[in-house]
């Protein structure tokens, strides 16, 4: 077997596993409820050992795009689509996503760079959610970090 073929299997069952993880990390949201949805996010994306290596943090941020998009769909479903918090979470959930496939082939400072970004958009959500005005008074949605270049 050649390395490319390895390199190319191995990219296939990474990306196997984080459809796995999202899935599983969508009905572990909708069963658990989605209120504290991004305080549980965060508290993943704090854990330095789902982030060791660019492919189990692809995995990791599939996982958490799954949980940011059912915490969305439930804030939909609460609030309205034009709530900025909503909003926030549907932008969230779409770039962990899209990082998830990037990171696969990242080093550290990728990784770094993603996790970084991430917590002050998580930040954002929940200095969003802390204010206690009515929809329409509440400031813009956090803005999106750049997906890392590996």
């Amino acid at each position: 077997m050649t390395a490319l073929l390895r390199s190319r299997l191995a990219m296939a069952l990474a990306l196997v596993a984080a459809a796995t993880v999202a899935v599983g990390a969508i009905s572990f949201a909708e069963r658990h409820g989605a209120s504290d949805g991004v305080v549980r996010v965060r508290r993943v994306v704090l854990q330095d050992a789902r982030f060791v290596n660019g492919p189990r943090a692809g995995a990791t941020f599939a996982d958490l795009s799954g949980a940011l998009l059912a915490d969305a769909q439930s804030c939909s479903r609460h609030r309205s689509d034009r709530d900025v918090r909503c909003a926030a979470r549907f932008s969230a959930a779409a770039y962990t996503s899209v990082t998830a496939f990037s990171l696969l082939g990242c080093t550290q400072p990728g990784v770094f760079q993603a996790r970084r970004g991430v917590l002050a958009e998580l930040d954002g959500i929940i200095a969003l959610d802390h204010r206690h005005r009515p929809a329409a008074a509440l400031p813009r949605v956090p803005s999106v970090p750049s997906v890392p270049s590996c």
